[in-house]
């Protein structure tokens, strides 16, 4: 009986040790898989296309360049095509020194290779990618080039009318804003009396493009000649970029930012497969007038983003990502990320400002929010709300002097804001993100949390810019608003429920 049991087992035991031979036989002489060869065939095949594609069009454009070079110098288009193409070209280069590469592990068909095989495919393909869009938006150019000599009459007759428009356009209402927000921001009265006057001078001058327009639209074809081109292509040119009504509408909601304040906030972050998202959060503060009582509103949005910027963001969970003060404009804003609310607080020197107070408890200093102004504060800190010392608004204001990141320090030495720390830990713990595994995934995972004034990759746009506000550059304004007024109600976008999380 026991010798059978002994049996069995050194039976089974052998069957296992044959098994994994195999297994290892197979790994060794498989070769790659037969997918992978066609991947590779494949990614080779549409190389060789896009490389006679781009030869055959670069040659077209090189032949009319020859046969009518005036067309090509008409200020409406980019000048830098050649150099484009030139980007191009090198591209498709790179990717075919990869393709030889793959070649090469294809013909050894080891197994073994199968990985490097897969990531040299990624490379040939972004190579491949990045060369062929780079020569389509010349191609587009190109194109745009030919169409523009094709109906250069109704080109012209378009513009003409165009023109005509903007002349009997009526600016005295948008002059009367812009007249108001000189009064209201002082400091922006020299840019917005610069552009209104842009504005009013195009309109004076649109009475002269009509007529040189309908002139050349009037013209044979055969009578057109170089300057001709150029008169046409200039006259393209200010009619895409500065046409009457888009700059009339750009400098109208330039002036409209001027009173409004808002935030982005990182509320959440979810990727499916190659697929990456982000859940932005905005709170806007908009006010009739420089301290007079305001409306605050609050709108969720999912956004597709890179999987670049989706690593440059992973550090941010719960920050506010951008800020921008009332009196700047939307491209003014504050880009380094920043705890939520350290933005509206006074300097621990000036004490207090119109959203609150610095209050001394406790054996130290605490941010203390006025009433009117409790909805923007729990909107910002997701509803959990924790009392912020002057010490680290002190540090917060250093990193932000530097252009770097405060993530804040907890008692015991680790991170209060960001993905990990002790504050988002708490009030985010539903966030898919953290559902999803969170930070443990990550690059961060098996480091030490920053503590403060790090600089990382999730800016939107750089560092932040040199204030024009006559508030300057401190974040708790001079200007009072009426206390004991209530900012208003909150107004909830479509699907957002306040006090909940979703």
């Amino acid at each position: 009986m026991n010798n059978k049991s002994s049996l069995s087992g050194a039976t089974f035991l052998l069957a296992l040790v044959l098994a994994a031979l195999i297994g290892l036989f197979s790994l060794l002489f498989v070769g790659v898989p037969s997918q992978l060869k066609a991947d590779v065939l494949s990614g080779q095949r549409q190389l060789r296309e896009i490389e006679q594609s781009v030869n055959t069009r670069r040659q077209a454009i090189t032949e009319s360049i020859r046969s009518d070079p005036a067309l090509f110098q008409t200020p409406a288009f980019d000048p830098a095509w050649q150099a484009r193409l030139d980007e191009a070209d090198a591209d498709l280069k790179r990717a075919d020194a990869v393709a030889a590469q793959l070649d090469g592990l294809i013909q050894r068909n080891k197994h073994s290779s199968v990985g490097e095989i897969g990531r040299l495919l990624d490379d040939e393909k972004r190579l491949r990618t990045e060369g062929q869009d780079k020569a389509a938006s010349v191609f587009s150019d190109y194109d745009k080039r030919e169409n523009f000599k094709r109906d250069f009459a109704s080109t012209m007759e378009s513009i003409a009318g165009s023109a005509a428009t903007l002349a009997a356009a009526n600016y005295s209402v948008l002059a009367n804003k812009v007249e108001q927000a000189e009064k209201d921001w002082p400091a922006k009265r020299e840019d917005l009396s610069a552009r209104l006057a842009a504005l009013e001078k195009r309109q004076k001058d649109a009475a002269e493009w009509a007529a040189t327009a309908k002139q050349l639209a009037t013209k044979p074809s055969e009578q057109l000649t170089a300057a001709d081109y150029l008169t046409g292509g200039a006259m393209l040119k200010q009619a895409d970029e500065n046409s009457g009504g888009s700059a009339a509408d750009a400098l109208l909601q330039q002036t409209s930012q001027l009173y409004t304040e808002w935030d982005k906030v990182l509320e959440d972050l979810d990727r499916e497969s190659d697929e990456y998202r982000s859940r932005i959060e905005k709170v806007v503060t908009k006010v009739p007038s420089p301290g007079a009582p305001g409306t605050v509103t609050s709108s969720e949005s999912w956004q597709t983003i890179s999987g670049q910027q989706w690593r440059g963001l992973e550090h941010n969970i719960g920050m506010t990502l951008a800020h921008k003060d009332f009196g700047l404009y939307d491209s003014e804003a504050n880009t380094v990320p920043e705890p939520p609310g350290f933005a509206y607080m006074a300097t621990p020197e000036q004490g207090r400002n119109q959203y609150g107070y610095w209050e001394h408890r406790d054996g130290g200093s605490f941010w203390t929010w006025l009433p009117e102004y409790l909805i923007l504060r729990d909107v910002l800190w997701h509803h959990s709300y924790q009392p912020v010392p002057s010490a680290d608004w002190t540090r917060y204001q250093q990193a932000q002097r530097t252009g770097t990141t405060y993530y804040g320090r907890s008692e015991t030495g680790v991170a209060k804001y960001g993905s990990t720390g002790t504050f988002t830990q708490k009030s985010y713990a539903d966030s898919r993100y953290v559902q999803h595994g969170g930070f443990t995934a990550s690059k961060y995972a098996n480091s030490r949390a920053p503590l403060e004034g790090r600089e990382n990759g999730a800016h939107f746009g750089g560092h932040p810019p040199e204030s024009n506000s006559p508030l300057g550059k401190q974040f708790g304004k001079s200007f009072q608003r009426s206390p004991g007024k209530s900012f208003g109600r909150i107004a909830r976008s479509a699907g957002r429920s306040f006090g909940r999380h979703r």
